[in-house]
């Protein structure tokens, strides 16, 4: 990049004319128009956003919820004292939740009076047949009984007769309790009730015994759309507040949608503290360098309008945030301050020098504008890598993120010059003092010994061995288990204990799809089949509407028949009292036909068929497929292509393994050509092999130390963090192309000057980056947080190794190179004591005659050799030393206050 280009870009901001009022009457426009559309941005908490469209789990997942509509469900806890008569509030609470807009289903209780006239159907074909015996022989007992010629011959027959009842030939309670734990028949209904023990795990001396009803919430949409879970929930809080809860109840919210919107809540309450937070650290660790609140203003004026022309563009395209991009406001608002910190901290050197604002910002632009736009076109490309992954967390992180940037840089570049021509009109920027160097100065100071420099460089080569050594034995590099990505509180963790206890789930439910009865009986026979052999450890049962149709019904039905022929006898007519109510009941049990999917309770059909005459079916896990692990050996057993089926089995857990394989899968790659970008970018910009190296090293370096920090505190890569490798590795380059920069603009021997000046602006920005990063530590969610701590440590190992190891190189490096540089035959030599206002032209004048010069800057050479170079000038000159000079052949022309005439007739002669 050109330096007239940045020439060309300095007066676009209009600081040597009056078009900086044009530039910041528009930039005011452009930022309230942006600002507008920025706050619209909504946030999508639901995973399947970070899926590619083409997913399977995506797909069945969209196929499943066009079809059945919503397959999550709200599960609402009601926790009671025993004998509390909870019915009549679950009627109330039932019938007000039905008739909200955002409910299309609420079930409390299944009416089972139909399913109950089939009741002998549920009974094992073994009972049946023993009933028929039983049956048989307790009749002619009791016709015996009642004949008054009857004598018994046999005590024991008086002693066990006894009447015929209902209780022995059905019992639909025997379904209940093989279909759920937490189901209990009551009348007509089967209800969701338990009695369960409330004491908190760990909690030995409280005693907690209480029934625990449970009410299934079916909502009208599926639980995609953040917005609407929050909408939901708050409608279900409202209407539950209206009821007349009795004393002692206490309700909990557990499944997809509340968690969706707790997640919600938590992060947009996070990201308004974390963006002031964010905001208000970066401002701090400015303002503690630069100690002016109108310096806070030029520099974050045009960082906000970069970033809210950055999210209004987010508006305009993707149109939402999902759960890795939510933090990105902290993230941008801590980079891109570092353009407008470089900016200004050349700025303020040259002011110190003396020149005028529209001079000293003018040459800060140009000056410092190459670096800059190296280190954010570095940054740019980084996060534009990650564009190229099919996880949405990577890609669409990497589109806010590079345009941030870009924006970021633009409006410093641009705005922040405009912003201070009247600040500084106004006489509101802080003055500057002029200094100087003279030679006596040089004299006097004196830089770190030598051996610091070794010391820093054994350190750091140690520091990197253990590292790699930590890194060896880094066993398990990837965060497996979500449990510790998810928000957790003690409400939460009641209510999933509480769920589990009552409907015997271990997690949320794999869902499969089936096209009529014959697909549905076919699909059924394959997982059963399946959770026997393969999926056995991973299966716990399933579930669908053949659970409630009786197997065996045609054997079953021929003993049926045999006990109506028995009950159906003339004789049986004689019966009596509770024996005739018993048979009168018993003959119309065997008069029912065999239970059919069309003759189930309409409460039981509508949760697994679709009005196309599909069928849902149920896969309970039997491991917690919050570890990832698990999710995805359960995904691969019902995926699409183990079941020979167009749609695999979905869920939010296999979701999930669909996340962490395409993490796994795209992280190498994205981060590998990260890197090579960052340093292709790098070696076109320097157009040497050498200094490319040299800029990488404290980059490789700082990743290592970075690893081997996570491998020693077990701080392990997962689905949202491993984003803070290509950041750290976009972000953390810059240190080193600063520092590369400056010494090839300042030349050799300069590197006390640049750890001096450039230091201290390395250590701003670095630190509003990381302050940026480190707002994400207050969030609620883990995932956010580990971000936030992994690139903390990046950018901090990173900028170590720029500041401290990469100088030690360059000074022993020089340090070697050193009695060369004074003893190397050359045309001419400048001599100077550090880069001036009048060093810096004679330079360019040297260049552009295309002398054979070679340039000694006294300030930055080794103590020992600088006094005996300085010395030996001083003998040649005769006298006084008046630097900056030009020696040609034992003749000297001083360019001390700018005069170059003598240089140039020294120059007449030597080429």
């Amino acid at each position: 990049m050109s330096r007239n280009w940045f020439k060309f870009t300095s007066s676009l901001s209009g600081i040597n004319s009056r078009g900086y009022i044009g530039v910041l009457v528009a930039s005011a426009v452009v930022l309230f128009a942006s600002g507008y559309l920025a706050m619209h941005n909504r946030i999508n908490g639901d995973i399947t956003a970070l899926l590619p469209e083409d997913a399977p789990s995506a797909r069945s997942l969209d196929h499943i919820t066009k079809r059945f509509g919503a397959t999550n469900t709200l599960v609402l806890l009601f926790l009671a004292p025993p004998g509390e008569p909870l019915v009549p509030v679950l009627e109330k609470a039932a019938s007000s939740l039905g008739e909200s807009d955002h409910i299309r289903r609420v079930d409390f209780r299944w009416s089972v009076s139909d399913m109950e006239e089939h009741g002998l159907y549920y009974l094992e074909v073994e009972d049946l047949e023993k009933i028929r015996d039983d049956i048989e022989e307790r009749i002619r007992k009791e016709i015996a009984r009642n004949d008054p010629f009857y004598v018994s011959l046999e005590e024991e027959e008086e002693e066990t007769g006894e009447a015929l009842t209902e209780k022995d030939f059905t019992d639909l309670g025997q379904l209940i309790e093989k279909y759920g734990e937490g189901l209990a028949l009551e009348g007509d209904h089967v209800y969701f009730r338990k009695p369960v023990d409330c004491t908190k795990p760990g909690d030995e001396e409280r005693v907690c015994e209480h029934v625990l009803w449970g009410m299934i919430v079916t909502p009208s949409k599926g639980a995609a759309d953040v917005t609407y879970a929050k909408a939901l929930i708050d409608d279900v809080d409202e209407r539950l507040r209206a009821i007349d809860m009795p004393d002692g109840v206490t309700v909990y919210k557990s499944g997809r949608y509340n968690y969706l919107a707790t997640e919600a809540r938590f992060v947009l309450g996070d990201l308004r503290w974390i963006s002031i937070v964010g905001t208000v650290l970066v401002a701090i660790v400015v303002f503690a360098f630069f100690p002016s609140p109108m310096i806070l203003l030029l520099i974050f004026i045009p960082l906000i309008l970069g970033i809210a022309m950055d999210f209004a563009i987010v508006k305009l395209t993707i149109g939402e945030l999902n759960l890795v991009t939510t933090g990105n406001f902290a993230i941008l608002f801590g980079m891109g301050v570092a353009y407008g910190v470089h900016i200004y901290s050349r700025f303020r050197e040259e002011k110190k020098r003396g020149h005028t604002y529209e001079a000293a910002m003018t040459s800060a632009v140009e000056d410092t504008g190459r670096a800059a736009f190296l280190a954010a076109s570095t940054t740019a490309v980084a996060f534009f890598s990650l564009m190229l992954a099919d996880y949405k967390g990577f890609s669409q992180l990497g589109f806010i993120t590079c345009i941030g940037v870009v924006f970021a840089f633009v409006a410093a570049l641009v705005v922040m010059p405009a912003l201070g021509k009247p600040l500084s009109r106004w006489g509101l920027l802080r003055s500057h003092r002029i200094s100087g160097s003279t030679i006596d100065d040089v004299l006097k100071r004196r830089g770190a010994p030598p051996r610091a420099y070794a010391v820093i460089i054994v350190a750091g080569v140690v520091l990197t061995i253990g590292s790699i050594w930590l890194i060896t034995r880094f066993d398990t590099v990837y965060e497996t288990d979500y449990n510790k990505l998810q928000f957790s509180n003690d409400e939460r963790e009641r209510a999933v204990r509480y769920e589990k206890q009552l409907f015997g789930w271990t997690g949320e439910p794999a869902v499969l799809s089936a096209n009529g009865e014959e697909d549905l009986l076919k699909l059924v026979a394959q997982l059963d089949e399946l959770s026997r052999g393969e999926g056995a450890g991973h299966i716990q049962s399933v579930d669908s509407i053949l659970s409630f149709i009786p197997k065996d019904q045609e054997t079953k039905r021929d003993v049926i028949r045999e006990i109506a022929g028995i009950v159906n006898q003339k004789k049986m007519d004689r019966a009596e009292g509770e024996m005739k109510t018993s048979l009168k009941r018993l003959r119309k049990l065997t008069r029912a036909e065999p239970l059919t999917i069309d003759t189930l309770p309409e409460d039981i059909r509508i949760r697994f068929t679709s009005e196309d005459g599909g069928f849902l079916v149920f896969v309970y896990p039997k491991k917690d497929l919050n570890d990832i692990r698990y999710a995805i050996e359960l995904r691969k057993l019902l995926s699409a292509e183990s079941l020979g089926r167009e749609y695999g089995g979905t869920s939010a857990a296999i979701i999930f393994g669909d996340i962490q394989d395409m993490m796994l899968h795209d992280s190498p790659r994205v981060i590998a050509i990260t890197f090579l970008v960052v340093m292709l970018i790098v070696l076109l910009d320097f157009r040497s092999v050498r200094r490319t190296l040299l800029a990488l090293v404290p980059l490789v370096i700082g990743i290592l130390w970075m690893v081997g920090i996570m491998s020693a505190f077990d701080l392990r890569v997962n689905w949202i963090n491993v984003v803070a490798f290509p950041a750290v590795i976009g972000i953390g380059v810059d240190n080193g192309v600063h520092v590369l920069h400056r010494y090839r603009m300042e030349g050799p021997a300069s590197l006390r000057r640049i750890v001096r000046n450039l230091g201290r602006t390395l250590t701003v920005s670095t630190l509003t980056t990381m302050m940026g990063f480190a707002a994400l530590l207050l969030s609620r969610h883990p995932g956010l947080r580990s971000l936030g701590l992994l690139t903390v440590i990046g950018l901090a190992t990173t900028f170590l190794a720029a500041v401290f190891f990469l100088p030690s190189l360059l000074f022993v490096y020089e340090r070697i190179m050193s009695q060369r540089l004074l003893a190397r035959r050359t045309a001419l030599t400048l001599w100077t004591v550090a880069y001036d206002p009048t060093t810096r032209p004679l330079v360019r004048m040297l260049l552009a005659k295309r002398a054979d010069f070679k340039v000694v800057v006294l300030d930055e050479i080794p103590s020992p050799l600088m006094k005996e170079a300085v010395e030996s000038l001083r003998l040649r000159v005769g006298g006084k030393l008046d630097l900056p000079i030009v020696e040609a052949d034992g003749r000297f022309a001083s360019a001390s206050g700018g005069d170059l005439s003598g240089i140039r007739d020294l120059m007449g002669g030597p080429r």
